[in-house]
C-alpha cells in the first residue's frame, strides 16, 4: 500500500509500505525459500506497526478454528521424512493472512482510508500476477523442448531449483482473477479516467491469457462479475434503478442467448476450432465428466471414521474441491474444523452485508473477491499448486469478519494517531 510521504511518520508508512510489497512480491513470485516465510514476515511487520500506533490487535472465534484446524490438519498428513515447516509453511501462512484482514480495519486510521490503501494493495497482488504469469509462460515457450509431459502445465520460473515446479494453466486462471476483480470494479467505481482504461487492460489480459491457453473458468466467470459490477454500480451507485434493471435485464438476456449459441453450435464450433486451445471450451466448456466423477468417488466412500492419507487421490484422482480435497488428506476432524470455519465466514459475510456502516462500493468489492474464492474452492484445490493464492483467500476472509463488526463509518482519530491520517493513498 503506497503512500506519498508528507511527514515524519508518512516517511516510516512508506518505508512500510514498500516492505510490504517486497513480501507480498516473495510470496506471489514463488521466490524459493523466501515465499515460506514472507507472509510470517508480514505478520512481524503488522504486530509491530500495531505496537507502535498502539492500535489493537484482535482475534475472533473462527481464528482459534483456522488455528487449531492448521494444527491438526498439518499433524496428520505430517511424514517424519519430509520438513515439518515444508509441510507446515501454507497453513502458518494462512493464520497470520487472516489475522492481518481480522485487523485491517481497525484502528484510529478512518475506515474510508484504508479502504484506499486495500484497493492499491490488490493493485499491486493483481499485477504481480500478471507479471509472474507472463514470465512463466514465456519461459515455457522458450523452452517447449523441456517443457512438462502434461497438457497446459509450465515448468516454474525456479526450476529445476524446488520440488513444486510445474504449474498448472488452472492455477494462473485463479490468481488472473484479482487482475479482473480489480479491472472491472475500477472501470466502474473509479473517477480517473486511465485508472479506468487500466481496468480495461488488466481485465482484457486475463480473459485473452485464458482463452490462449484454454482456462474456461475466468473466461466464464468475467461477463458474470461485468453484469454483477455494473447492476450494483447504476442501481445503488448512482440510484438509476430502473434504467439499472432494464439493462441489466438486456445484459442477462445477451449472455443467455450466447449460451444457447454455443451449445446448439457446439459440434460445429468444435470441428471448426479444432485443434486450437480454443476447442476446450466447446468439447469440454459445459461441463468435465472425469472432475465430478472425482467429486462422486470421494462422496460415495465419506465415512465419519475417514483418518485421511489421500487414499482418493491415490487411487483414483484429486477431487477438485477445497473440502474434499482436505478430507481426502486430513480425514473428517480436518474436514469438520475446516467446515465450521466456513460457516463461521459465511454468517460474518451476510453480517458484513447487512452492517449499515459500510459503504455499498466497499461491500462489493470484497464480496466480489469473497465470491471468486468460493467459486475456486468449489472446482479447485491451490494450496500445494500456488499457496500465496490460498494466504491470500484468508486474508479477504479475514477482511469480511473485520467488516461484519464495523460500528461506524470511520474510526474516531485519537491521540496518537495513526500516519495515515496525513497521507494519500495513491
Amino acid at each position: 500500500m503506497l503512500v506519498k510521504p508528507k511527514t515524519i511518520d508518512g516517511r516510516i508508512a512508506f518505508v512500510v509500505s514498500l516492505l510490504i510489497a517486497a513480501l507480498s512480491f516473495c510470496s506471489i513470485f514463488d521466490i524459493p525459500t523466501l515465499h515460506k516465510w514472507a507472509p510470517i514476515a508480514l505478520f512481524v511487520v503488522f504486530i509491530v506497526m500495531r505496537f507502535v500506533w498502539k492500535e489493537p490487535v484482535e482475534i475472533n472465534v473462527a481464528a482459534v478454528v483456522l488455528a487449531v484446524f492448521a494444527c491438526v490438519y498439518v499433524y496428520t498428513i505430517h511424514d517424519p521424512e519430509r520438513s515439518l515447516y515444508y509441510e507446515a509453511f501454507p497453513y502458518i501462512n494462512a493464520v497470520v493472512c487472516f489475522l492481518i484482514g481480522l485487523n485491517f480495519f481497525t484502528g484510529s486510521a478512518p475506515l474510508e482510508k484504508r479502504f484506499a490503501n486495500l484497493k492499491v494493495f490488490f493493485f499491486v497482488v493483481a499485477l504481480f500476477y500478471m507479471i509472474y504469469v507472463s514470465i512463466t509462460y514465456g519461459n515455457y515457450l522458450l523452452h517447449k523442448d523441456v517443457a512438462p509431459e502434461l497438457e497446459r502445465h509450465y515448468w516454474s520460473i525456479w526450476y529445476p531449483g524446488e520440488a513444486q515446479t510445474v504449474k498448472a494453466s488452472t492455477g494462473f486462471s485463479a490468481s488472473l482473477l484479482f487482475a479482473v476483480v480489480w479491472g472491472v470494479y475500477s472501470l466502474f467505481f473509479h473517477k480517473k479516467w486511465y485508472v479506468k482504461v487500466l481496468g480495461v487492460l488488466f481485465t482484457a489480459y486475463a480473459v485473452a491469457f485464458n482463452l490462449h491457453t484454454g482456462t474456461r473458468l475466468l473466461v466464464y466467470l468475467t461477463p458474470v462479475i461485468f453484469v454483477c459490477e455494473f447492476f450494483v454500480w447504476i442501481v445503488f451507485y448512482k440510484k438509476k434503478r430502473k434504467l439499472g434493471i432494464g439493462i441489466t435485464a438486456a445484459l442477462l438476456a445477451a449472455i443467455a442467448l450466447g449460451v444457447v449459441y454455443l451449445v446448439l453450435n457446439r459440434d460445429e464450433l468444435a470441428e471448426k476450432y479444432g485443434g486450437s486451445m480454443l476447442d476446450r471450451f466447446f468439447t469440454m466448456g459445459f461441463g468435465s465428466p472425469l472432475r465430478w466423477a472425482y467429486l462422486k468417488n470421494v462422496w460415495s466412500d465419506f465415512s465419519f471414521t475417514y483418518l485421511g492419507g489421500g487414499v482418493h487421490s491415490r487411487t483414483f484422482g484429486t477431487p477438485h474441491n477445497m473440502w474434499f480435497y482436505l478430507y481426502d488428506h486430513g480425514g473428517i476432524q480436518s474436514f469438520l474444523l475446516f467446515c465450521l470455519f466456513t460457516v463461521l465466514v459465511a454468517v460474518a459475510f451476510v453480517r458484513m452485508l447487512a452492517n449499515k456502516n459500510v459503504k455499498t462500493e466497499q461491500k462489493f468489492f470484497i464480496a466480489t473477491l469473497m465470491g471468486m474464492f468460493f467459486v475456486e474452492y468449489m472446482l479447485e484445490d491451490l494450496i500445494n499448486p500456488l499457496p500465496s493464492f490460498y494466504a491470500l483467500s484468508m486474508f479477504t476472509f479475514g477482511l469480511v469478519c473485520c467488516l461484519a463488526g464495523i460500528k461506524a463509518p470511520e474510526a474516531s482519530l485519537q491521540s496518537g494517531e495513526s500516519p495515515a491520517k496525513d497521507e494519500e493513498a495513491v
